[in-house]
């Protein structure tokens, strides 16, 4: 008996009749066994088990298995690479009602990926996703207003973006503070970045305490913020790292701070 086969017949048994249809709740629950088996979140990662059941769960209408199947696609995860096809299941899922999948849309228009780029498309697709709430997609309308060097309507959105608690966001609007020298103020949202462990904010924090821009010089404070970025396998931070013969801390140099 095929996985495919399998599946239908988990969905009889828990359903009790022989020709019984998948409920939504069920679909829910494959979707999320699904998403386990693809990264190998609790369970042993099986990409082909995983696209066997996003598949399955998509073929009943399921949005989110539609938009994860997408993701696959763009990723190249557990199947051939083919943005075309990614963007044709976000298409899909933002039909059938999921909002989330007009930002995965907007992100193609924006990239040119699977679709000929186009940034008032990308923008019209974010705003969708604003609209639900999506905070991402507030930081990447700051990015396209970015690229059409709009910076007023860029930092906009980074601010809202950054509020929202998003820290991307919190990076990107610190860098607008950064790059008009108000360093003070770039650090204080470079900080609430660092403690989502955003590897780039971890990384400017890192540079700004060696150069003593809106903190204290103090290169045991900035080695400790580039090795964090840099245990994330940021390169921008293990770069500087190399290229300035930069030690780990120890935990007494780290403690030392503590106490001082």
């Amino acid at each position: 008996m095929s996985i495919l086969s399998n599946v239908r017949s988990l969905f009889r048994a828990k359903n009790k009749e022989d020709n019984a249809v998948p409920n939504e709740k069920s679909l829910d629950e494959l979707h999320e066994l699904a998403k386990k088996y693809l990264y190998g979140d609790g369970l042993h990662q099986n990409l082909s088990l995983a696209i066997m059941y996003l598949e399955f769960a998509a073929q009943k209408g399921h949005a989110e298995s539609i938009r994860t199947l997408g993701v696959c696609y763009s990723e190249g995860l557990g199947v051939e690479q083919s943005f075309e096809k990614a963007f044709e299941l976000y298409q899909k899922a933002a039909e059938l009602g999921l909002v989330d999948a007009y930002f995965d849309l907007g992100v193609c228009y924006r990239r040119g990926e699977g679709v000929e780029m186009n940034l008032e498309k990308a923008k019209e697709c974010y705003q969708k996703a604003i609209d639900a709430g999506n905070d991402n997609a507030l930081l990447n309308m700051g990015v396209v207003y970015e690229l059409e060097k709009n910076m007023e309507k860029a930092e906009q959105y980074y601010r809202l973006a950054a509020e929202a608690g998003n820290p991307d966001g919190q990076f990107c609007y610190g860098m607008q503070f950064y790059n008009r020298e108000e360093y003070e103020e770039a650090v204080s949202w470079f900080e609430k970045a660092a403690e989502q462990e955003e590897p780039d904010a971890q990384t400017q924090l890192g540079i700004c305490y060696f150069e003593g821009r809106g903190v204290e010089s103090n290169s045991v404070v900035g080695a400790w913020y580039l090795y964090a970025a840099a245990d994330q396998d940021w390169q921008r931070a293990i770069d500087i790292i190399n290229e300035n013969n930069i030690p780990r801390p120890t935990e007494e140099e780290l403690g030392a701070q503590i106490h001082d």
